[in-house]
């Protein structure tokens, strides 16, 4: 016995999973012009998962988000090779994986909109991402502190190096200062005894 009611309401399931995006109405969700979303797609075509129907390109929902990702990365002054890398890096696969739309569309038994589909897709990713970001940081900041340990550690050879230095200078210093004194006495001790000399033959030649 055929259900009318549930009939057309898978039929009208299986078409809202199967409508995609065209250029124009990807545009719209991302805020771009139609001839930057062709560009975008142009460029980076191995990025946009698509079907044809004749000239007209049909993007998945995903776009969106590839879309975003793309402005927010050349935002950063990353080059196309390094924005495919990132993107490739962090690429979900459209089925499968934890609580996927389909899936709380078949759990919950209503039909989500397609904006909902979209944000929740959108936020899946942008977790994605900022789990990545936080690994790199992370390593970056190992990376750093085991530098500056390194660097602490060269810094204290050096500086106890140049303290022998300074110790040798100092008892260099100090021998050559007695050697002064020593020397400074004796000429004090000939002048004294050329004085006296001195002032013993005036005292004889003046008697």
């Amino acid at each position: 016995m055929i259900i009318p009611g549930r009939s057309r309401q898978n039929g009208k399931r299986g078409r809202m999973k199967e409508k995609g995006l065209k250029v124009d109405e990807l545009a719209q969700l991302t805020g771009l012009s139609i001839d930057e979303i062709r560009r975008l797609t142009r460029e980076y075509d191995d990025l946009f998962s698509y079907r044809t129907i004749g000239k007209v390109k049909i993007f998945t929902e995903r776009a969106v988000k590839t879309v975003q990702e793309l402005r927010e990365f050349a935002g950063k002054g990353l080059l196309p090779d390094e924005i495919r890398e990132e993107i490739h890096a962090g690429k979900r696969p459209e089925t499968g994986g934890t609580a996927e739309p389909e899936e709380l569309r078949e759990a919950v038994g209503i039909q989500l909109p397609p904006e909902i589909v979209i944000d929740l897709r959108t936020m899946q990713d942008a977790l994605a991402h900022q789990q990545r970001q936080i690994t790199r940081l992370t390593d970056h900041l190992e990376r750093e502190r085991a530098a500056r340990e390194t660097d602490s550690a060269g810094l204290l050879t050096v500086i106890d190096r140049m303290g022998d230095r300074l110790d040798r200078q100092e008892q260099k210093l100090a021998v050559i200062a007695e050697w002064v004194e020593y020397f400074e006495a004796r000429v004090d001790a000939t002048d004294a005894l050329v004085s006296r000399t001195l002032l013993d033959r005036i005292r004889g030649a003046l008697r």
